[in-house]
């Protein structure tokens, strides 16, 4: 398309006389053949002999006599392209080495696609749509578009998986690493799959949530606050109000959201923004034990899904030495909070535990693994000190309440929710919340009467993490927020 340029029009011009008169002031754009396409953009069903400009970056160079290898990569990690590199002695040669090609080099090479010869295939075509080709180019063809100014460290994903380290440092060859790569993909069709299944099967409405408010979900010590016109607000740290409050009108609802806390935990499971699956629904039982098994046998579908969906992804969980997880045929096993906390406390390797945290939900971990070969469970009946305000009460001491625990770690809370605002007024107080004006807009909706709803919330980073053995949640997310470190 031309630059734009100003077109002098004479003041004597009358453009209601001279009708002849045009002023070209519109313009339009029709795209012309690509001058280069990227790896990613060639077509599946490429011709052979076609001449090809493409423009990538170099995942590996490998040098055999006069010939060079060069891996492109694209979007995709699982489909590089070879690139066949006739590199004879002399002049050819000299013009090569001034190159200076590395992993992380963007290049633009042009030669001819041709069929790869069936001893050179090592992919499998099935993975690698670009496995039976290979573009055979001379030297003359190659430029360097790009040069890094960093080499890269050569990270080994086993190591950076050990060490769990990612610094700005080295984020942007971590990006490019096939495995990371691959482990974003994962979590990108394990969410699909959550989503596809509540709304293409269960009739849950996908609805979505301000990032900004001005009441607080959880806990206000976690909080990040936000100074703006409207005064103080604060960054979303659960779905939760919005949610309970559109499922009471819209009978199921399901979201994906970014949510955010300022939680003090530096560990390989916490995150200061998340990625939340939550879903939420009107009861439909009178009895509340019921309801609530209910809501969790909505949960339990949602995770059959998505361990369905990571069995599409073979290479991801073979390159993290994991295995799918079991869920049992019968259900997804369960335990009280009673019963859980005193396994617990009778666990001879760990005296002295008096509440249930992460040891705690790996002892039960072991004992339901051996007893059902089950790598998830419920734990049910949370005392009502240990769960937010929202929570509806079996008693003065226990919640209709209930975490996911997936291999050890908790990856899911939810429970039935109150409806009731005189009760909710009270437990906010119980809570120590003594300012309520900040949750006026909240209660009006239940001041003019609202449908009792249960749901749930579940951790995507942690899903991810724990379906391909144990990795840190800030290897399953493009841009990782935790404590102590922020990129992007």
């Amino acid at each position: 398309m031309a630059s734009p340029q100003r077109k002098e029009q004479s003041k004597n011009v009358d453009l209601d006389k001279e009708k002849n008169v045009t002023l070209e002031v519109l313009q339009y754009y029709h795209p012309r053949p690509a001058d280069f396409v990227n790896v990613h953009d060639l077509s599946a069903e490429v011709k052979l002999g076609e001449w090809s400009s493409i423009q990538s970056t170099v995942r590996t160079v490998r040098r055999q006599g006069g010939v060079v290898f060069i891996e492109l990569m694209g979007a995709d990690p699982n489909s590089p392209l070879q690139v066949v590199l006739n590199v004879p002695k002399g002049e050819a040669k000299e013009k090569f080495q001034a190159l200076e090609l590395r992993r992380g080099s963007i290049i633009k090479v042009a030669g001819e696609l041709v069929r790869r010869p069936e001893s050179a295939v090592v992919d499998d075509p099935k993975v690698n749509r670009f496995a039976m080709l290979e573009l055979i180019a001379e030297v003359e063809n190659l430029e360097v578009v790009i040069q890094p100014e960093k080499k890269d460290s050569n990270l080994a994903w086993d190591g950076l998986v050990e060490n769990g380290l990612l610094t700005t440092e080295h984020y942007g060859e971590i990006l490019r690493m096939p495995e990371f790569m691959r482990a974003r993909e994962l979590r990108e069709a394990v969410s699909i799959a959550f989503l596809d299944h509540f709304t293409k099967q269960r009739g849950f409405k996908e609805i979505t949530v301000p990032a900004l408010t001005q009441s607080i979900s959880e806990s206000g010590a976690e909080v990040f606050k936000v100074r703006g016109r409207a005064g103080e607000l604060a960054l979303n740290q659960s779905p939760q109000q919005i949610k309970q409050i559109l499922a009471a009108v819209l009978g199921k609802v399901v979201i994906r959201g970014e949510f955010f806390r300022d939680d003090p935990s530096f560990t390989p499971h916490h995150l200061a923004e998340f990625t939340s699956l939550d879903a939420e629904m009107q009861i439909r039982y009178d009895d509340k034990w019921e309801a609530m098994g209910d809501v969790m046998h909505e949960l339990e579908g949602a995770i059959r899904a998505m361990v369905g969906e990571l069995a599409n992804h073979p290479q991801a969980l073979a390159e993290n030495h994991a295995e799918l997880p079991n869920i049992p045929k019968q259900g997804i096993p369960i335990i009280s909070f009673e019963d859980a906390m005193e396994m617990v406390k009778n666990d001879p390797n760990n005296p002295g535990i008096i509440t249930f945290n992460r040891i705690a939900e790996g002892i039960v971990a072991k004992f339901v693994k051996e007893k059902t070969d089950s790598d998830f469970y419920y734990i049910i009946g949370f005392p009502a000190d240990e769960k937010p305000f929202y929570v509806d009460l079996a008693d003065a001491d226990t919640t209709y309440s209930f975490d996911l625990v997936y291999r050890g770690v908790e990856i899911s809370s939810g429970g039935l929710r109150i409806n009731d605002p005189a009760l909710l007024r009270e437990r906010l107080r119980v809570k120590g919340f003594t300012d309520l004006r900040q949750f006026k807009d909240y209660f009006d909706v239940f001041e003019r009467g609202s449908i009792q709803t249960g749901g749930f919330g579940l951790g995507l980073e942690r899903f991810v993490a724990n379906s391909l053995g144990g990795l840190n949640v800030r290897l399953t997310t493009l841009f990782p927020k935790t404590a102590k470190t922020a990129i992007g």
